[in-house]
């Protein structure tokens, strides 16, 4: 997963993010899943009018690491639907 825009540098327990779906070809060697704290880029076109729902859906484990203190700063299972 690649960072998106981050209006707060670290994201952190109890902070809201969306995590979406967004092929980029110059980018060849990105997952093309995306994770950001700005509601702006997931559901209007004011960033970028390609971004797909999340799929497919089922149990997903979301990890955020901290590579500055190594460690997890997120891990958690999600129910996507």
């Amino acid at each position: 997963m690649e960072t998106a825009i981050l209006r707060n540098a670290t994201l952190s327990e109890g902070m809201t993010a969306y995590v979406f779906h967004l092929p980029v070809d110059d980018l060849p060697t990105a997952s093309g899943y995306w994770i950001t704290d700005e509601p702006e880029m997931v559901f209007s076109a004011a960033y970028h009018p390609g971004v797909h729902p999340f799929s497919p859906g089922g149990q997903w484990r979301l990890v955020v690491y901290d590579p500055g203190s190594m460690k997890n700063r997120v891990d958690q299972v999600l129910q996507i639907t």
